[in-house]
């Protein structure tokens, strides 16, 4: 039998009646009393009197652990001599060093009195027993490690991510490769980040000490200055500039990347692109990521975490990070409810798995009596024993498995109201769940871009909660605002895209024209601020055959046009540069006027100092730039000639006078002289 021994701090403690008779044996209770003891210091005592002679004594304390250090580290910082060993208690990281155990543990509190929890903070839990302590003591103490729950307000399973019909509590209890989604095994992982972010950012500091910046990354990873845990340069490069390793995220694994990125790393190899802009991630990523700003001077440790409670105290190098919906089932819904999801409340089941998860969320239709919940309202719906068919549409209120009914239940059975929904139905763009699959307007925008599929069917006038970018007054304004490629992939082709090159209607302007304003001079360049490295690959001769979109991306943007706009036809690449004082690129190869070599040297009229030297006697010309763009030439200049002996000028313009010179002596005489 199990019996709760005390609840404190939000844990709790399971002990076996064996335990608390202290064991048996030989058929007879040992004589032994147990007294508990709460102290103003946060130590719990248990003490065993055996026959009033020998004492043996069992506490536990709580430290307060600000830093959110791991266990490990936290022993460690205490300059403690042992050697401590890696277990878990109760799914959380601990060490065990001879008799004490220290375990790292979040806790959840409710700061504002709502009777819900918003704040997770960390501590420090010890347990330990005296030295030279008898065998029951040892095993008393073993029973009380191995029941040591934390987080007595986490109420609820979870299920197994990969098993969506499996619940669990732990990630222990799912398959290898699988992890637990059950708000005690999320709390557990995210204290698990808290404490590999806050080890890193020791690594960092330490880094900072000796270098004086912090590691710039402008090598050796996908984008200079950034890594993520699912990266190679996680584990290479910026383990390598540490000199340690450096752990990952528990779960370490990025979300969907979109077509043409390596699934395990969201990298276009080919392209040399990252599938977000970081410090923005996938949906569903549980990865840890570095990233370095102004060569080393600052940085962000950034994690993605799965519980919606707030840090305290908060972590100081997490400013710039950005966090992701998690939401495995796709069905719009997080686990924990959040703002960033399309749905802001949370699922209850958000295993990825066919035919549960994703049809399981609030708002979805309650099947009766087949144990699951599908609307998250806190239980399966009973079936009733009596069908009914309100409406006459031909679907009743029953629940076909369980009462023998052929048809699935009916989502709106009021009389009038309901007649034209049921399961029978079309989904149609009016704000109501037509077909009673527990969603609203579905297929009506498949790509998410907020704007309704111009092919469905609509009611003029209603509010389209799903695409509210999509005019639903009548027809015509429809026509204008309506989404005319709506599918997976398409969110970029709506009304309110920008036409690109891309042989594409991306504005959904009517068919024709397509890629308009691609080439607005007619010269069969496309204007190079509308060939998006996305173009590559995608032919699009039909718009502008002189820009090769084929062959290579550098090959790419030297065939576009940079100057592309009515009146400047002439203007594209491969040509000779059409005005060389205009201050402008015409022939698109990066070098305009004078600095072009189709072009001359100079500008017209402007002069310049000419000539050998300005030394001695000598003296710079002027020369002018004629209407060619060339240098004409040198007027003015003094140049040098031989060393007359008899002045005192320097005629040769060495910087010396009358060197070389021989000079008889005569009287008075002026040395030097030759007799």
């Amino acid at each position: 039998m199990l019996c709760p021994l005390f609840l404190w701090y939000n844990i709790e403690i399971l002990y076996t009646m064996m335990s608390i008779n202290f064991l048996v044996k030989k058929n007879k209770l040992l004589p032994i009393m147990l007294t508990v003891i709460l102290f103003v210091s946060g130590v719990f005592l248990f003490q065993k009197n055996v026959n009033s002679a020998d004492s043996d004594a069992i506490a536990m304390r709580v430290f307060p652990n600000p830093n959110h250090q791991s266990a490990l580290t936290w022993y460690q910082a205490q300059n403690f001599s042992g050697s401590p060993q890696s277990i878990q208690v109760d799914g959380y990281e601990a060490v065990r060093d001879g008799h004490s155990v220290y375990v790292n543990v979040a806790n959840l509190a409710d700061t504002d009195g709502d009777g819900n929890p918003e704040t997770l903070y960390t501590n420090i839990y010890l347990i330990t027993y005296n030295q030279d302590a008898d065998n029951e003591t040892e095993d008393i103490f073993g029973n009380i490690l191995e029941n040591w729950k934390f987080n007595s307000n986490i109420i609820g399973s979870g299920f197994c991510i990969n098993e969506g019909a499996k619940h669990c509590l732990y990630d222990d209890e799912c398959s290898i490769g699988d992890h637990c989604n059950s708000l005690k095994s999320r709390v557990i992982r995210d204290t698990k980040r808290l404490s590999d972010l806050a080890a890193l950012n020791v690594s960092l500091g330490k880094y900072y000490s000796n270098n004086n910046s912090y590691p710039a990354l402008g090598a050796g990873t996908y984008l200079p200055g950034k890594s993520l845990s699912v990266w190679p340069s996680w584990s290479s490069t910026l383990s390598s500039v540490l000199g340690s390793s450096v752990s990952v995220d528990p779960i370490n694994k990025i979300g969907p990347c979109g077509a043409g990125y390596a699934e395990d790393t969201c990298w276009n190899d080919v392209l040399k692109t990252f599938a977000t802009t970081l410090p923005n991630i996938p949906a569903n990523s549980l990865m840890y990521g570095y990233y370095s700003y102004g060569g080393g001077t600052t940085y962000d440790l950034c994690a993605n975490f799965e519980t919606p409670y707030t840090v305290s105290p908060p972590l100081a190098f997490f400013s710039g990070c950005v966090q992701a919906c998690i939401d495995m089932d796709g069905d719009g819904y997080g686990l924990s409810g959040s703002t960033l999801c399309p749905q802001p409340l949370a699922d209850c089941n958000d295993t990825p798995s066919p035919g549960i998860g994703p049809s399981v969320h609030p708002g979805a239709t309650e099947t009766c009596g087949d144990g699951i919940d599908q609307d998250c309202v806190g239980g399966d719906l009973a079936c009733a024993s009596i069908c009914v068919d309100n409406d006459g549409d031909g679907y009743d209120n029953c629940d076909g498995p369980i009462l023998g009914d052929t048809l699935p239940i009916d989502c709106n059975d009021i009389p009038v109201l309901g007649f034209d929904i049921n399961p029978g139905e079309t989904e149609i763009c009016d704000a109501i769940d037509n077909n009673c699959l527990g969603g609203i307007d579905e297929n009506c925008d498949v790509d998410n871009d907020n704007y309704c599929d111009c092919g469905q069917t609509f009611v003029d006038g209603t509010f389209l909660s799903t695409c509210t970018n999509t005019d639903n007054t009548d027809a015509s304004t429809r026509g204008t605002s309506c989404d005319c490629e709506d599918g997976v992939g398409n969110a970029g082709i709506n009304p309110g895209a920008t036409e690109i090159c891309d042989g594409i209607n991306n504005n959904c302007s009517g068919i024709p024209p397509i890629d308009e304003g691609c080439d607005a001079d007619g010269d069969d360049y496309c204007a190079c601020s509308l060939v998006p490295a996305s173009v590559f690959g995608m032919n699009i001769s039909g718009t502008c055959s002189n820009t090769d979109t084929m062959s290579t991306l550098a090959n790419m943007y030297s065939t576009c046009d940079c100057a592309d706009a009515v009146g400047i036809n002439p203007w594209h690449p491969g040509i000779a540069e059409p005005d060389c004082f205009d201050g402008l690129d015409g022939d698109c190869d990066g070098n305009p006027d004078v600095s072009d070599p189709d072009c001359g040297v100079c500008v017209p009229t402007t002069t310049q100092s000419c000539g050998v030297s300005n030394v001695g006697e000598c003296s710079f010309g002027l020369q002018t730039c004629d209407a060619f763009g060339a240098w004409g030439i040198c007027l003015g200049e003094v140049t040098a000639i031989p060393e007359n002996c008899t002045d005192t000028l320097d005629n040769d313009c060495d910087g010396t006078v009358n060197n070389g010179c021989i000079v008889t002596c005569t009287f008075p005489f002026t040395f030097p002289c030759t007799f």
